[in-house]
């Protein structure tokens, strides 16, 4: 029925039917291209997005993602109607 995504310990996940490429050459929400698939992003953290003075602000300092060398994990789990996401999201890898 699904697939369970776990981050060993966090992730940030999203899930859209938009390629990175729609985004980045849409200028308005208008002009995404309806897809007839989900695009899923599997990531170990996101930045802040700024804006503080209408657009031209970096984000503050705590929201910032260093540049530097990182790595993380994640568990992809098939689970079935039977089977809850949640509890099983909680489990300890063997």
């Amino acid at each position: 029925m699904g697939l369970l995504a776990v981050g060993l310990p966090l992730l940030s996940v999203n899930a859209l039917h938009h390629t990175t490429d729609d985004l980045q050459s849409a200028e308005h929400p208008f002009e995404l291209p309806r897809r007839d698939f989900v695009v899923v992003n599997l990531d170990c953290i996101q930045q802040g997005v700024g804006g503080d003075d209408s657009w031209g602000a970096w984000p503050h300092p705590q929201y910032l993602v260093p540049c530097q060398e990182t790595s993380y994990s994640f568990r992809l789990r098939p689970f079935d109607r039977r089977e809850n996401p949640a509890q099983l999201a909680r489990q300890r890898l063997p």
